[in-house]
């Protein structure tokens, strides 16, 4: 019988790699509300996406390993999963 659920997705590692990169995502939305949006003026409004995205950099690190293990990632280009980083579509 087929296991359901992240960790026959994932695999074991894999699903602790998901789990990090939510903390990571919560603790980057905390650090820049912590930081930012305490004295937040016109410029904190307008660099405010791209600090936020900032703040998520390791979460989608993190999230891309998850996904780069789930794939069983050879590092040869041109073999599936080889090809691209954080954020590479799929054909």
């Amino acid at each position: 019988m087929t296991e359901i659920g992240p960790r026959s997705e994932f695999g074991d590692r894999g699903r602790w790699l998901v789990l990090l990169s939510i903390v990571l995502a919560l603790a980057g939305i905390a650090a820049f509300c912590y930081l930012f949006l305490r004295h937040l003026t016109v410029y904190g409004i307008i660099l405010a996406p791209v600090i936020l995205a900032l703040y998520m950099v390791p979460a989608v690190f993190v999230f891309w390993l998850a996904k780069r293990r789930r794939r069983g990632w050879s590092g040869k280009a041109g073999e599936q999963g080889g090809q691209g980083g954080p954020g590479a579509t799929a054909r």
